[in-house]
């Protein structure tokens, strides 16, 4: 079986969430004795160098839009200035000579679904489930906002074939059947696998300028760490990832290190003793807990930073702020929980979120979408 594979940013191994999750992806359907043929948008704002040699992938170069687009044309057309004529000619080409047609993300589904080829679009996430006040503030964000909005409606009416991340983006699809599927997130597994035998640390990575990521990191800061503190004198806190430098401008806390990008995602998260991502809103499966439990790190969340993750003993759900401090100190200061949570951890990932395992279900799918063409 042949898949065409469309990508909205090129899969590179210290890219963005998304494009980390693509190698995965990728490598999962190899497994799955799935041949992939890969094209991947490359804009100005996503990394072009760093694609593994193995994957094999066309990167198609999108120029940004000379003008800017009015209201009606975003309404008309939503997201197109995300798109190219290069892309569309070379997915009309390729799409010949397939058995399937995968259009990763809102992003790409302006592409499809292709008329004669068997065509399915996958959602990380629904723009639908994040509330305004979880966006960028501004006007400019609200308008992007319901523009991806309004572009995932109409994907969902064009597409036959769907797939989502977690059974809560599954359930938004309004209606359901043999023609939708839940297939758990991906990544490569990390080089790097976790000790837990370092100093006592809880950290957390993302980017802060992303407001449900920081709503989560000014809880962890503000609400959870002082008593985590109390409890444990010794403990340190880092966060990392875009922005997280200026996350508390001149207020300085103990304990407390704010370290910016990082070169390595996962790098970063080996080196503590357990993630704490006490999030209160998002959608879709949230990537750092994911490579978190792919190093053998314990990971203490709420239900919302659960989400599509399979349960497992590595992952601790709370939601009041007592709950999460409790479990965070425990895991600081009961080293023998802390390693048995780890190695939970790291079972759940092999055995759910390993690519191979994780994609066998989109493999599936796709035998499915051929039986009924």
């Amino acid at each position: 079986m042949r898949a065409l594979i469309v990508l909205p940013q090129p899969p590179v191994p210290e890219g963005g969430a998304a494009a980390r999750c693509s190698i995965g992806l990728l490598r999962g359907l190899r497994a799955n004795g799935v041949d992939v043929v890969v094209l991947a948008a490359h804009h100005a704002f996503s990394p072009g160098v760093g694609v593994p040699d193995d994957l094999c992938v066309e990167i198609v170069p999108v120029e940004p839009p000379a003008r800017r687009r009015s209201p009606l044309q975003r309404w008309r057309d939503p997201l197109a200035d995300l798109a190219s004529p290069r892309m569309a000619e070379r997915i009309a080409k390729l799409s010949a000579e397939v058995d399937v047609v995968h259009f990763d993300q809102v992003e790409t589904a302006a592409y499809g679904p292709c008329l004669r080829t068997p065509s399915v679009l996958h959602l990380h996430y629904r723009v639908r489930d994040h509330a305004q006040h979880e966006w960028w503030p501004g006007r400019q964000a609200a308008r992007h906002r319901l523009e991806v909005a309004h572009a995932e409606r109409r994907a969902l009416r064009r597409y036959p074939w769907l797939v989502a991340n977690s059974p809560r983006v599954a359930a938004s699809f309004v209606r359901s059947g043999p023609r939708i599927a839940t297939v758990p997130l991906s990544v490569e597994p990390p080089l790097a696998q976790a000790t837990l035998a370092g100093p006592p640390r809880i950290g957390m990575i993302g980017t802060a300028q992303w407001p449900p990521t920081r709503r989560a990191m000014v809880r962890l800061v503000e609400s959870l760490w002082p008593a985590i503190r109390r409890r444990v004198p010794g403990a340190e806190l880092h966060i990392a990832g875009r922005g997280t430098e200026a996350l508390l401008g001149n207020d300085d806390r103990e304990g407390v290190h704010l370290l910016g990008e990082v070169p390595s995602a996962t790098a970063f998260l080996a080196t503590l003793s357990a993630m704490v991502y006490p999030a209160t809103c998002g959608s879709g499966t949230k990537v750092k807990v994911l490579e978190s439990i792919a190093v053998g790190v314990p990971v203490v969340t709420t239900q919302i930073g659960a989400e599509g993750i399979a349960p497992g003993n590595g992952i601790l759900v709370c939601e009041s702020d007592d709950g999460l401090v409790s479990a965070a100190a425990t895991l600081l200061t009961d080293g023998v929980a802390r390693r048995a949570r780890g190695v939970a951890a790291s079972a759940t990932f092999a055995r759910h979120h390993a690519p191979a395992a994780a994609m066998a279900p989109l493999a599936a799918l796709y035998r499915r979408m051929l039986s009924v063409a």
